[in-house]
């Protein structure tokens, strides 16, 4: 090979390495990013019954469910994942969008705010912002925005989704006046009813 045709050849492989890069499996980058959206026009299947293994301490079980390659569905069968304390985890579900179906992989949500501990606020919050509250999100309540006192003022903290609990009811955070100081009582889960 002459000086002239070394560059070329490491040029061309070059280019041959990065054009393989776009022929990779779909199934393959949608794993390599968590908040990847899969919509297709096929239902997935009934899920399959599995046999759940004895409880093991320290974790929680994963069940299987349709997964889409592209193609085709796919199953993925249940696993033992490690718990993460004051997290739920939540299954994959796909739920239907217009005329499609998307796929919601599920995963660890945080379940309740950890609580904050303020110090004696004298100063009103200001009125609540307005929020657009976003489209309706299978298996979580939308926890509206609120006001928080940080060092000497308060600062907005726009609203999140938090992960249901089936039976309990979702209170928002909420100020109260009491002996001319301002406190806030943390968004809580009260039973339903």
């Amino acid at each position: 090979m002459n000086r002239l045709t070394q560059p070329l050849a490491v040029y061309a492989a070059a280019v041959l390495a990065v054009s393989a890069c776009a022929f990779l499996p779909t199934q393959a980058m949608a794993q390599s990013r968590v908040d990847v959206s899969i919509v297709v026009n096929n239902a997935p299947p009934a899920p399959r019954f599995e046999s759940v293994p004895p409880p093991r301490r320290g974790y929680v079980w994963a069940p299987g469910y349709w997964d889409w390659d592209g193609h085709h569905h796919v199953w993925n069968r249940g696993v033992w994942v490690r718990e993460q304390g004051g997290n739920q985890y939540r299954s994959a579900v796909w739920v239907q969008q217009g005329n499609g179906w998307r796929l919601d992989r599920g995963g660890w949500v945080t379940v309740q705010p950890q609580p904050v501990v303020y110090e004696e606020v004298v100063v009103a919050p200001p009125p609540p912002r307005f929020e657009r509250v976003p489209h309706p999100r299978y298996g979580y309540v939308w926890a509206p925005g609120h006001w928080e006192w940080r060092a000497r003022s308060y600062a907005w903290s726009p609203g999140v989704w938090i992960a249901e609990r089936p039976g309990y009811v979702y209170a928002a955070p909420v100020w109260s006046q009491r002996g001319g100081r301002w406190h806030m009582q943390e968004g809580r889960w009260s039973p339903r009813g």
